[in-house]
């Protein structure tokens, strides 16, 4: 599975984030911020009419889907599950 974000404006992500969290490879415009955009083919300068440039990032993304599915999985475990979340705001407050 491939998740296509062309959207101009992205605020947080989170629809990337259960794209990865569900094993999708997500390819997107220049619009995640840093800390989702990192685990995302990022297609940068794109404009909605680049669908050649678009084409070749989803053609490497199925060519190495099992590795970057899972990648995307391990990604949404490690850095956006709900665990995550609670020891960030226990290290806040305890900080």
């Amino acid at each position: 599975k491939v998740f296509l974000i062309v959207s101009h404006w992205e605020s947080f992500g989170r629809v990337a984030i259960e794209a990865l969290a569900s094993g999708c490879v997500v390819v997107s415009r220049n619009v995640l911020p840093d800390e989702v955009g990192r685990h995302c083919s990022i297609v940068n300068g794109a404009s909605d009419k680049d669908i050649p440039i678009y084409s070749s990032f989803i053609k490497n993304a199925i060519s190495n889907f099992k590795q970057l599915s899972n990648d995307s999985r391990r990604a949404a475990r490690q850095y956006f599950s709900n665990q995550k979340y609670l020891e960030d705001i226990q290290y806040d407050i305890l900080s």
